[in-house]
């Protein structure tokens, strides 16, 4: 789960090889996963039983979980050896390719701007019906996301793709705002929002986030 979400912007541009990866944090006691796609950062955290070392490393998050996923037991080991990541499990070991994590870029968000309150089921229901309507065009990308305003009393949200149009709204108190989340937010968040009850939504002059007590999404907004 932390890496699917964590790594979820892994391997999403092109242009830095690293970003292939996700960085891994390993904490006394929990483990930190951050991705990011050029745009949007996303971090995820999971309680450890312990460890003897710490650090950080960089790794693909896919084939990790791929290799997890053949693996019966509900716990492994995890060793670092040079430029293998050696797990241990009941039948032996197997070894996953790692780059090192002082070349991975370092977030540059903030949590500073203006609150809304949303509930985690109406940004379950908005986040997945503009998935079916936003578009995928290179050459028009502010129609690659979905709008999300507050105006005269009332938060709203619209997303289309010149053919077919969405809009819903529900009464708020926030102040007046317009921004465009870029769609490549929509389904690491959907993941994020999954065993949660409560989230805090910020949006800043060029970034929205949402945070909730393991997970983080940073997103530059569309301009």
């Amino acid at each position: 789960n932390a890496l699917t979400i964590g790594g979820a912007m892994a391997g999403k541009n092109k242009t830095l090889s690293i970003l292939e990866f996700a960085k891994v944090e390993v904490n006394v006691d929990t483990i930190v996963v951050h991705s990011f796609n050029g745009e949007s950062w996303v971090t995820k955290s999971i309680k450890i039983d312990g460890t003897s070392a710490t650090g950080s490393f960089c790794v693909n998050p896919s084939e990790l979980v791929k290799a997890l996923k053949t693996l019966a037991e509900e716990y492994v080991t995890f060793t670092l050896g040079g430029s293998v990541l050696v797990i241990e499990h009941i039948k032996g070991t197997m070894e996953m390719p790692i780059a090192e994590a002082n070349a991975f870029p370092t977030a540059q968000v903030t949590n500073e701007g203006v609150s809304i309150n949303l509930s985690v089921d109406k940004l379950k229901e908005w986040f997945s019906i503009a998935s079916d309507f936003v578009a995928q065009d290179e050459l028009r990308p502010i129609m690659n996301g979905m709008y999300l305003y507050a105006k005269d009393g009332a938060l709203g949200v619209c997303a289309t793709d010149a053919h077919k149009l969405w809009h819903d709204t529900m009464e708020s108190e926030c102040g007046e705002f317009g921004v465009i989340l870029p769609s490549s937010s929509f389904k690491p968040l959907l993941s994020m929002l999954d065993g949660t009850n409560e989230i805090s939504v910020v949006i800043g002059t060029k970034n929205i986030s949402f945070n909730t007590s393991d997970s983080q999404l940073h997103c530059r907004l569309i301009e």
